[in-house]
C-alpha cells in the first residue's frame, strides 16, 4: 500500500506538482481531474467519474470507473470513498475550491463527514488549505504569508482555544452564524489548536 493518497479534481488553482510530491501516491482522478493530470505528466491509478468534465475520452490504459450521471454523490465523493475502500485514512484533495461554489461547499462537507470518521483529509490548491477538527486538538506548523482562520462548521463550538497567534482563544465558543475566528497569524513558529466540542474547519488562506 503507498503511503497517501491524492485525489486531483477537476479545478485547481495553481501547478499540480507545485502543491504536493506525488512520490509514493495512490492517484485517484474525480472526472475532469484526468486532464490536469496528463497536462501535468502525473499519471493516475484511477479515474472515477460521469465523466460530463471530460472533454476527452480517457485514456484505455487507465482504469476508469464510470458513474451514472443521475446520483447521490458527487465525482469526488466517490473518490473519497473508493480511498477509504482502500484503506486509506491519510487523503489528500487537490483542488475543489475557487470553481462552482455548490462544489465547493460539496467538497468542504466531505472533508467534514470524513473527520467525523477520524479520516483526515486536506484540501488544498494554491491559495488555500483547508482541514476539519472533530473533538481534538492539532499542532499546527506556522505557515509564512498564510492567514489562519476558524469556523464552526456544527451550531456551536466549544472549548476552542488557540495558542501561537495573534489573537489566542482560551476555551471559547464559536457559532455557525458568527466568523470570529477568520483571519488570525502565526507569531510562534507552531499553533496549538484545540475544540472540545463540535466541527471546527481550519482554513489556511494567503492572498
Amino acid at each position: 500500500m503507498k503511503e497517501k493518497c491524492i485525489i486531483i479534481t477537476s479545478h485547481i488553482h495553481g501547478n499540480l506538482k507545485d502543491l504536493i510530491d506525488f512520490d509514493d501516491a495512490y492517484i485517484l482522478c474525480a472526472d475532469g481531474g484526468w486532464e490536469l493530470a496528463r497536462d501535468a505528466g502525473i499519471k493516475p491509478d484511477l479515474i472515477v467519474g460521469d465523466l460530463d468534465s471530460s472533454k476527452e475520452t480517457p485514456p484505455h490504459d487507465i482504469p476508469l470507473e464510470k458513474l451514472p450521471t443521475h446520483k447521490d454523490l458527487t465525482d469526488t465523493a466517490r473518490c473519497i470513498h473508493c480511498a477509504v475502500e482502500k484503506g486509506y485514512r491519510r487523503i489528500f484533495l487537490l483542488g475543489g475550491l475557487g470553481g462552482r461554489a455548490d462544489h465547493s461547499l460539496a467538497n468542504l462537507q466531505n472533508i467534514v463527514a470524513a473527520a467525523k470518521k477520524q479520516i483526515s483529509i486536506i484540501m488544498m490548491d494554491a491559495q488555500n488549505i483547508v482541514m476539519a477538527l472533530v473533538d481534538d486538538e492539532i499542532l499546527l506548523p506556522a505557515m509564512p504569508g498564510y492567514k489562519l482562520s476558524l469556523f464552526s462548521h456544527s451550531d456551536r463550538c466549544e472549548g476552542v482555544t488557540a495558542r501561537g497567534v495573534e489573537y489566542p482563544l482560551d476555551n471559547a465558543v464559536l457559532t455557525s452564524d458568527y466568523p470570529l475566528g477568520v483571519s488570525n497569524e502565526f507569531v510562534e513558529e507552531e499553533a496549538y489548536l484545540k475544540v472540545a466540542h463540535g466541527t471546527l474547519l481550519i482554513m489556511l488562506s494567503k492572498d
